[in-house]
């Protein structure tokens, strides 16, 4: 399968994925603020019911050939570093692949050190560690 365009580069794929995350927001009555530069380790503020919250957005359209789960690395830089505890309040996690796509909004603590997540948001009856994460903008 041919790469779409607008994911030809990790610096336009991360904009892309955070338009994408402003828009779902908004569409939820959510106020999205971006904050200015990109050196800091969140790319959005959310403001809902219980205040502001720090966004890191990630998006995959990689499919593991073996068990089929969308696989994501929580990582920056070119070497994919992970985040220091407590460098952002949720991670907005997109599955963008022609047959699912859709968001987690996942708190760091259920993930913590762990780097590749993996999402099987394809599989209806999943209980995969973040299906409760699922499109799940209400915990912002």
């Amino acid at each position: 399968m041919m790469t779409p365009s607008y994911l030809d580069d990790s610096k336009r794929q991360g904009s892309y994925y955070e338009s994408l995350f402003r828009t779902a927001c908004l569409k939820r009555g959510l106020a999205v603020s971006v904050p200015d530069g990109d050196h800091l380790p969140y790319d959005l503020v959310v403001e809902g019911e219980r205040g502001l919250r720090r966004v890191q957005v990630k998006g995959t359209t990689y499919k593991e050939p073996k068990g089929g789960a969308y696989k994501l690395i929580v990582g920056h830089g070119p070497s994919k570093l992970g985040y220091d505890a407590g460098s952002f309040d949720f991670l907005g996690a997109y599955v963008d692949a022609p047959d699912v796509r859709c968001w987690y909004v996942i708190p760091p603590a259920t993930f913590g050190a762990v780097r590749g997540l993996k999402f099987y948001p394809h599989v209806p009856a999943s209980r995969g560690k973040y299906g409760r994460y699922k499109n799940a903008f209400h915990i912002l």
